[in-house]
C-alpha cells in the first residue's frame, strides 16, 4: 500500500523576540504569571514579514537540503489560519515564489491542527494519484493580537515549518492519525471577524483580534486532547 514518508524537515522564525518583560511593559502581567500558565518566557513575532514571507523561507530551505527540483512537486498544502489574503491563497504564492509550475496549490484552515490536517490531506493525495508534495504550516499570528489583552496575547507568535513528502511502499510512512472537529464549542476561541455591509446600509464592523473563554479551552484541551491521542496510538499501534 502507498503511503506518505517524509523526506525533508525544517522551520523558520523571524528574528524578532518579545519577551514576557517587554510585555509587562505594555500590559499587567509578569514573567512569572504567564510562565506558570503556560510554559512561555518568549516568542518570535514578525516586524515587516506576513504569512507567505515565512512560509516561502520554508519551502526554499526544503529545496536546498534535499537538492530537489521545484517542478517536481505535485502540490504544495499550506496549512494556516492568519493568511496574506484570501485570494491568492498562501500556497499559492509559495508556489510562484520557488517556481513549483507543476504544483496545485491551496490552503487549509484547521486553526491549532492546521498542519496536522495538511499532512492527513497529503497523505490521501499520496496514496491515489500523486508522488512528491510539500506541506507547510506557517502562522503570523500577531496581526490577530490585541496586545492589550493579556488573556490571548501572551499566548501566540510568529512561524512557520514545513516537510517534502514522497510516495512510499516501504514499511514505515504515515502511521495512523485521529482527527475531530468540535464545531458547537467554536465560539470558545475566534478570530478574525469581517465587516458585512446589509442591503439597508448597516455595517457590522470587522474584529480581527483573538477573544477566547479561556476555561472552556482550558478544560476542552484537558479533558478531549487525551482522548484524540489515545485514539491515534491505538491505530497506529
Amino acid at each position: 500500500m502507498e503511503q506518505l514518508k517524509i523526506i525533508s524537515a525544517m522551520k523558520y522564525v523571524p528574528e524578532r523576540v518579545v519577551t514576557n518583560d517587554e510585555l509587562a511593559t505594555m500590559m499587567d502581567t509578569n514573567d512569572e504569571w504567564i510562565f506558570s500558565r503556560t510554559g512561555i518566557h518568549r516568542r518570535h513575532v514578525v516586524t515587516d514579514e506576513n504569512t507567505s514571507d515565512l512560509a516561502i523561507m520554508v519551502a526554499k530551505r526544503l529545496l536546498e537540503q534535499t537538492h530537489i527540483a521545484a517542478e517536481s512537486l505535485d502540490f504544495i498544502i499550506v496549512g494556516t489560519m492568519s493568511p496574506d489574503t484570501l485570494s491568492p491563497s498562501v500556497a499559492a504564492r509559495v508556489q510562484g515564489a520557488i517556481g513549483a509550475t507543476n504544483a496545485f496549490a491551496t490552503d487549509l484552515n484547521a486553526a491549532c491542527t492546521g498542519l496536522v490536517y495538511s499532512m492527513s490531506f497529503a497523505s490521501a493525495l499520496l496514496a491515489t494519484r500523486y508522488q512528491r508534495g510539500m506541506v507547510i504550516g506557517a502562522e503570523v499570528l500577531s496581526k490577530l493580537l490585541d496586545w492589550q489583552d493579556r488573556t490571548v496575547s501572551v499566548l501566540f507568535g510568529d512561524g512557520a515549518a514545513g516537510v517534502i513528502v514522497e510516495c512510499t511502499t516501504e514499511a514505515i510512512g504515515y502511521l495512523g492519525e485521529s482527527l475531530r472537529t468540535y464545531g458547537a464549542q467554536g465560539d470558545a476561541l475566534t478570530a478574525g471577524a469581517f465587516a458585512n455591509t446589509n442591503l439597508t446600509g448597516e455595517i457590522t464592523p470587522a474584529d480581527p483580534y483573538f477573544h477566547m473563554d479561556g476555561r472552556a479551552v482550558y478544560n476542552f484541551a484537558t479533558r478531549e486532547v487525551p482522548v484524540v491521542l489515545n485514539e491515534a496510538m491505538e491505530k497506529s499501534g
